[in-house]
């Protein structure tokens, strides 16, 4: 089965990919640029909707514009694969896509690194007080999983002052927590992330190589895992419209160790909504 891949909006054409071969196709019809467009800006919505009657308004709408991109595109290149017909990049956002009617799932666009301190700082994704006591922790040796299980506790015992809300930001990735997290695929990046603070040598790479250390650690982790523990996501002011989603993001560079970003709960499921109305007949 066949995976279209757009880049650019589909200005400069798409690339048709197959099990042995990536042909280049123009997509000269604007009709399915705008659906394809239509469908990221829709997506996106549904992503940073504030409550989750708006939310899942935007995922209908979302799951109809996005079957009608792939009604096009097959009716024009052939059936599209069920779980990977569409991959879609715009200059803002993009969008991937099955053709089984599941709403598109939504990725930021132009991809931005996890930025400096100072970065999380001015952001104020990290307090300056989570980026005292990790340093201080990293300086003097302690048990680094403390900075998750205990954070009040460690503060006392290295001298560091710990507001309320960083202690609470710090516990969010606690062991404790794992269980109320309903996404399991977070939980399995999370799950690495303690191995990583217990084993301790991998605390300022395994955010970007995920793989390699979990094979250091001899645990299995799951391809969706993989990709939650590599994606990076957008730290400016658009966080606050996550509604549910907590966004904690920790650093380490040179003393510190950076956590990445983990959210706590996931979006309603909308299985309802599944439909596949692309009308060609999958082999």
């Amino acid at each position: 089965m066949q995976t279209i891949i757009v880049p650019n909006g589909g200005d400069g054409g798409a690339l048709l990919v197959t099990l042995t071969t990536a042909v280049p196709v123009a997509l000269s019809d604007p009709a399915v640029r705008d659906a394809l467009r239509a469908t990221s800006h829709l997506a996106h919505a549904m992503l940073v909707a504030r409550d989750d009657r708006m939310r899942n308004r935007f995922a209908k709408m979302a799951v109809g514009s996005a079957n009608l991109a792939v009604e096009l595109i097959e009716a024009a290149f052939g059936p599209l694969d069920q779980d990977r017909a569409i991959v879609y990049q715009g200059t803002d956002n993009g969008f991937t896509c099955g053709s089984n009617g599941k709403p598109p799932i939504p990725f930021p666009w132009p991809a931005k690194n996890i930025g400096t301190i100072d970065d999380l700082m001015r952001s104020r994704v990290v307090a300056p007080d989570i980026i005292d006591l990790v340093r201080q922790a990293k300086a003097q040796g302690s048990d680094l999983g403390l900075l998750v299980e205990a954070p009040q506790r460690l503060a006392e015992q290295l001298g560091v002052s710990l507001s309320e809300k960083s202690a609470a930001d710090l516990a969010l990735l606690s062991p404790d927590a794992i269980g109320r997290i309903k996404d399991p695929v977070q939980r399995e990046a999370i799950g690495l992330f303690h191995a990583v603070l217990k084993d301790g040598r991998f605390t300022d790479t395994w955010f970007e190589r995920p793989y390699e250390v979990a094979r250091e650690l001899n645990i299995n982790i799951s391809e969706a895992a993989l990709l939650r523990s590599i994606a990076v996501v957008n730290t400016d002011t658009d966080m606050a419209g996550f509604g549910a989603h907590i966004a904690v993001g920790i650093v380490w560079a040179g003393v510190c160790i950076a956590v990445g970003t983990a959210f706590v709960g996931q979006m309603n499921p909308i299985d309802s909504l599944i439909e596949d109305r692309s009308g060609v007949a999958k082999l």
